[in-house]
């Protein structure tokens, strides 16, 4: 039984550790990166699919200049609120403004967007964190994940134990 035991504390123990290892990449992909790369979005649909699926974060820096072929966020508002959009720069106005779309999309936006609305360009991406990014913004979800990191650790130390 004391052998079953101390492996029982041992797989908990790397439970623990990997546990452990995923929040902190979460939090360097979600809290340091940004410091370097720009700002974290969440990509909210497939217009920019294969390259930016839904659910990734897309990390924004504002640019000196954008040019076509460029990805960029750029804001609008409808209905009274501010919408963030990632396209690409495919065509520019003789006003200067820049006509977008969206990857997978068949056209292009339906307004040209003017240098003021860019936020930034795309300067990195990281698929699929957005999944877990929406969660970490949740109180309950992280007050549980520390909360299982602790349990693990304090069952796998009694487990061990020689008592």
């Amino acid at each position: 039984m004391k052998k079953f035991r101390i492996i029982l504390g041992n797989i908990l123990n790397v439970i623990y550790y990997a546990s452990c290892t995923f929040l902190l990449i979460v939090l360097f992909l979600l809290v340091l990166l940004p410091f370097k790369m720009g700002n974290p979005y969440v990509v909210q649909s497939g217009s920019m699919e294969p390259i930016y699926p839904t659910g990734s974060v897309v990390y924004i820096k504002p640019a000196d200049s954008y040019a076509i072929g460029d990805p960029v966020m750029y804001q609008f508002e409808s209905k009274g609120d501010v919408v963030n959009v990632t396209h690409r720069i495919i065509d520019k106005t003789p006003d200067g403004e820049f006509i977008t779309k969206g990857d997978a999309n068949d056209v292009e936006d339906g307004n040209p967007v003017a240098v003021e609305q860019i936020q930034g360009k795309v300067t990195f991406c990281v698929k699929h964190l957005g999944f877990i990014a929406t969660h970490f913004n949740n109180k309950l979800f992280m007050g549980l994940t520390l909360g299982w990191v602790l349990f693990i650790d304090i069952l796998g130390k009694l487990l061990r134990s020689d008592d």
